[in-house]
């Protein structure tokens, strides 16, 4: 994605393993295990950060375009 500076995923799947971390870190929470929430809080990040990094591929490819 980075070096091809095209998206070739979707945000729908990644939104749903974002929303699947964030109703994962209920029950992890509340049970107080740290390594649980190191991951599940991990499981939230790394796709978060795959989204923000499509957004600027997309902002950048419209810019790109409108030259």
């Amino acid at each position: 994605m980075i070096i091809e500076k095209t998206k070739t995923e979707s945000y729908f799947l990644w939104s749903i393993m974002i929303f699947t971390g964030v109703v994962a870190i209920f029950p992890v929470v509340v049970s107080g295990n740290l390594l649980s929430i190191i991951y599940t809080g991990r499981t939230i990040l790394m796709p978060s950060i795959i989204i923000f990094l499509m957004l600027i591929i997309n902002k950048n490819s419209a810019l790109a375009d409108k030259k």
